[in-house]
């Protein structure tokens, strides 16, 4: 029986090395966030183990290359990662920034928002069923995120600095991100926010709703349904409805 041919590795660059390491250990911490055991949860990037990353590193490459290779391809080591990162603390650190960037960047799914509101202010929506649909497709976004529950690990530790700057890091990228949504809306309705409240905390109120019904629908799902009994609602855009009311009005009010 012939031997299967083993191919080297493709040269990668410094910045396309970070990128593979990071995403492999990304795919590990989500994994962990959804293992039933005891450890993930607690101390999640305590149990990326570089050998772990390098091993799913190498699986990535491999799904992604062997067709065009048609050879087996020699497994990436973890000197590839200390190429780029001189320990694995400093790894862990870059890490951080990587998970609350990608937490940042994708939830709510904020570009699915966007075009739900773009649609609906050239559509003369009502604005309740505006705002159902914005917060449920958000809700649905970030109670299914493995990135969300694997950055919630990191919040017990935020004495680190490191930890700290990550988190505020990924909380201002979201806040840039989703302050002219909001603002669109508020302009399509010709509304504003009632003094002294801002978009920005419009923003963090429906934001922390979101989160904070995300942790409860986790735990027990029944928690979280509308209370006036729609299914296609959940409790979630009644508190967020409600919240809306209270801080916005009529732009023409003198």
């Amino acid at each position: 029986m012939a031997q299967a041919t083993r191919r080297r590795m493709p040269k990668r660059s410094r910045e396309q090395t970070r990128a593979l390491m990071l995403r492999a250990a990304t795919e590990l911490v989500c994994e962990g966030v959804s293992d039933p055991g005891d450890p993930g949860v607690s101390a999640v990037l305590a149990y990326v183990q570089l050998t772990e990353v390098a091993a799913r590193a190498t699986a990535i490459v491999r799904s992604e290359l062997a067709d065009a290779l048609g050879a087996e391809i020699t497994p990436i080591t973890t000197g590839a990662i200390y190429q780029v990162w001189p320990n694995q603390s400093d790894f862990q650190a870059d890490l951080l920034f990587h998970l609350a960037e990608l937490d940042a960047a994708s939830g709510p799914g904020i570009s699915e928002v966007e075009q739900i509101v773009r649609e609906a202010v050239a559509a003369a929506t009502p604005l309740p069923e505006l705002i159902a649909a914005m917060i449920e497709q958000s809700f649905r976004h970030t109670r299914d995120s493995a990135v969300f529950y694997a950055t919630l690990s990191l919040y017990p530790r935020c004495g680190n600095v490191r930890v700290r700057e990550a988190l505020a890091h990924g909380d201002e990228q979201f806040a840039d991100a989703i302050r002219p949504v909001w603002q669109a809306l508020l302009d399509g309705y010709r509304l504003r926010l009632r003094a002294p409240y801002t978009v920005d905390d419009l923003a963090v109120s429906i934001g922390a709703i979101l989160e904070g019904c995300a942790l409860q629908w986790r735990r027990k799902p029944a928690w979280t349904a509308d209370p006036l009994g729609d299914p296609d609602v959940s409790l979630p855009t009644r508190l967020a409805q409600m919240v809306f009311t209270q801080m916005a009005e009529a732009d023409d009010v003198s």
